[in-house]
């Protein structure tokens, strides 16, 4: 009967629907102990980690809940956290019913009547099913075919869970479609980049281009990444345009018997770089980990090769003009990977990261192959 009085509660605040815009506190509620529910503001924590504490605020009074002090809390219109019997943390509510499915990291509980179980444990891409006790097996509705579960992901167990309750003529609702099918977050970033070109010898036989070039360069730009915590809490997609400015000098000499020949060779690349990367981060807060990977494009804006010899012959020295080699691409094309932290601050956060960019050849021309490659440290300002 206690249990259908917190459903019938929880039905009714999480039916309300309000406003998605990010703020540092939403409205919310938390449920005492004795099944009261109590309305006011929650300290907003994303991508599903509030599993040790509910930061609770009525007007001027701020109260921080931990497990044991109360049955669960959860967001207007959102999502919805519960405190199993002897767990030391709170579980995210997936179904609420008869049968009710929670998840906490790669963990999925089912509880009926009272009691709870791990139903599934999924590790990296390696999954395991765990045993059941008796009292919570689907054995006692659904028929032999339908009372396992076979695929380990949010979507197919809810599905076994929904089918469940149906079986038992027993109302539920199901909280994971109230989530956001897509979120955005927008970002300033700004570092330093160590770019250096490399050349390959074996197309450059006469050495009259150096092996490498290098320059240290700052950037600046505007990120955008795009989550869906509907699908997942850790998938993410990124992408953004950033300002490159960057300048190769490299010096060669080559010695033919009475006659040496002085190279200065300049390139100058100013483009926009346009990322589109795929990644992952850690369920943790206020602290993420982030890696992430995929193409770059590059729009040059202005480039220039030229290249200067001077001749020295017997003595005398012939100075030569500066003189276009040839044109550069019209665009670039790499492969970038990347590592990440980042903090989050109510309704900002503060990130550090480092990346690796390595592009294609920067040229048609047969006779050199010339790519670039980048190593870079920047500091991020996010708007969550």
């Amino acid at each position: 009967m206690k249990k259908h009085l917190i459903l019938g509660t929880l039905l009714g605040v999480l039916g309300i629907q309000v406003s998605q815009a990010q703020e540092k506190y939403q409205p919310g509620f938390v449920i005492t102990l004795e099944g009261d529910s109590l309305r006011g503001e929650l300290l907003t924590q994303s991508s599903f980690a509030n599993y040790k504490e509910a930061i609770f605020r009525q007007g001027d009074f701020i109260k921080t809940y931990y497990p044991f002090d109360i049955q669960g809390f959860g967001y207007v219109g959102g999502r919805y956290f519960h405190q199993l019997s002897g767990m030391d943390s709170f579980v995210q509510a997936l179904v609420l019913g008869y049968m009710s499915l929670y998840k906490q990291d790669n963990r999925y509980y089912l509880e009926k009547e009272g009691e709870w179980a791990v139903a599934a444990q999924v590790f990296g891409l390696k999954s395991i099913v765990e045993d059941v006790s008796a009292s919570l097996t689907f054995m006692d509705c659904l028929d032999e075919k339908d009372a396992f579960i076979t695929q380990l992901d949010d979507k197919s167990v809810i599905e076994k869970v929904i089918l469940y309750n149906n079986c038992k003529n027993s109302s539920y609702r199901v909280l994971r479609n109230e989530l956001p099918a897509l979120e955005a977050e927008f970002g300033l970033t700004g570092g330093v980049v160590l770019g250096q070109l490399i050349t390959k010898e074996d197309v450059d036989p006469r050495g009259i281009m150096p092996d490498q070039y290098q320059t240290w360069d700052a950037t600046f730009g505007l990120s955008v990444m795009l989550e869906f915590p509907r699908t997942s809490e850790n998938l993410f997609v990124e992408s953004g345009i950033h300002w490159m400015d960057q300048q190769f000098v490299g010096y060669t000499e080559d010695v033919y018997f009475n006659q040496t020949d002085y190279h200065d060779t300049q390139i100058d690349l100013r483009y926009l770089q346009l990322p589109f990367l795929v990644g992952y981060q850690s369920s943790s807060f206020p602290s993420k980990f982030r890696f992430k990977g995929g193409a770059v494009f590059m729009a040059p804006l202005e480039t220039s090769f030229i290249k200067t010899t001077d001749i020295e012959r017997n003595g005398l020295l012939n100075r030569g003009e500066p003189a276009e080699v040839w044109e550069l691409e019209p665009w670039f094309l790499g492969l970038s990977a990347g590592v990440g932290y980042r903090y989050e601050l109510g309704k900002f956060a503060i990130g550090v990261e480092g990346t690796y960019t390595r592009t294609l050849d920067l040229e048609s021309n047969t006779l050199y192959s010339i790519q670039l490659q980048m190593y870079s440290a920047s500091l991020q300002f996010i708007f969550l």
